[in-house]
């Protein structure tokens, strides 16, 4: 087995990694065959990952010299975790801590209505940041029905607030970059939500399923969404996508029965299998000039009152759009 250069590139939500073989190098990396690459620890991966939180290696195995850095920093967060300790504050948010930030696991019946993430919690006569919040830290909380996120905490777990039917409103306090995979799945109520404007990714199924979202304004720095993140949103009735966004990934907005404009920026270059599909009240839709390639996966099937569809680019290259819709 070999372990290639950039193997973890973009991995974002890795937190533990275990290399338990001695694995050859790399051919394009030099000397000694113990010795794993130097840039399986891309800057826009692990070199800059906060959620890192182990490295285990084989006997015998290193890392490569430009790995140390990150490497340094897993160990410190690693003295810190186990530092760590946990309380619950006076009014139910259950936390960790160490000497320098505390991280939200969950909260007692006392947190429900409409709350908000402290942004800071007193710990020993010292006022804690709270810079993070665990996946399951939701499981608890099925009473709350709006919640408010403070802009100490800047990177949101997968799956955030995935199911949670009493949630109504999500604020955002400051900037959050990457909306996860399924943070907001199956919020089935969920009807107002802010977004930030520095996000730049919306993972794979975030809002799908958010069946009573009827509008949300994706930023100017968006320039990625992933697979079915809007799908099945069955009340969104208009959506905007900047041309930031140079693919409209597959089935992103799929089922969304009642979305009757859809407006795409010039720079969005393709356009993925089933991206409209099932948007029964679509009644036009234009393709503009930077788009070159429209998948031949059925983008509007089933958009039954479809009436007009422009192709600005005349070189675009077009799969079967339409299949059977009716």
């Amino acid at each position: 087995m070999i372990l290639c250069a950039d193997i973890f590139k973009s991995a974002h939500f890795l937190h533990i990694l275990q290399i338990r073989l001695r694995i050859p190098l790399f051919p394009d990396i030099i000397d000694a065959s113990d010795v794993c690459p130097d840039h399986i620890f891309q800057e826009d991966g692990m070199m800059n990952r906060k959620t890192l939180i182990s490295v285990s290696l084989a006997a015998g195995l290193a890392l490569g010299m430009a790995a140390y850095p990150a490497v340094k920093q897993i160990e410190q967060q690693q003295a810190l975790t186990a530092a760590a300790a946990s309380s619950t504050t006076a009014d139910g948010w259950k936390f960790t801590y160490d000497d320098a930030h505390c991280e939200i696991t969950g909260c007692t019946a006392a947190v429900q209505g409409d709350v908000r993430i402290p942004a800071a919690i007193a710990v020993e006569g010292k006022d804690l940041p709270v810079t993070a919040v665990t996946q399951d830290f939701f499981y608890s909380g099925s009473d709350i029905t709006g919640l408010t996120i403070p802009a100490s905490v800047t990177l949101l777990p997968r799956q955030f607030c995935e199911g949670k039917r009493n949630l109504t409103s999500v604020t955002f306090e400051g900037s959050i970059i990457t909306i996860p995979h399924a943070a907001f799945l199956s919020c089935t109520n969920l009807k107002t939500i802010n977004l930030p404007d520095e996000v730049s990714t919306i993972g794979s199924n975030a809002f799908q399923n958010c069946t009573r979202l009827e509008t949300i304004k994706l930023p100017s720095t968006l320039s990625t969404l992933e697979n079915y993140a809007f799908a099945g949103c069955e009340s969104l009735k208009s959506i905007s996508i900047p041309g930031t966004v140079t693919a409209i990934p597959d089935s992103a907005f799929s089922g969304c029965a009642a979305l009757a404009s859809v407006t795409i920026g010039d720079g969005v270059k393709s356009v993925g299998g089933s991206a409209f599909a099932n948007c029964k009240s679509l009644t036009e839709i234009t393709f503009p000039k930077s788009v070159n390639k429209v998948s031949a996966g059925l983008i509007l099937s089933g958009c039954a009152n479809l009436e007009s569809v422009t192709f600005e680019n005349p070189e675009c290259e077009i799969g079967n759009v339409y299949g059977t819709a009716d």
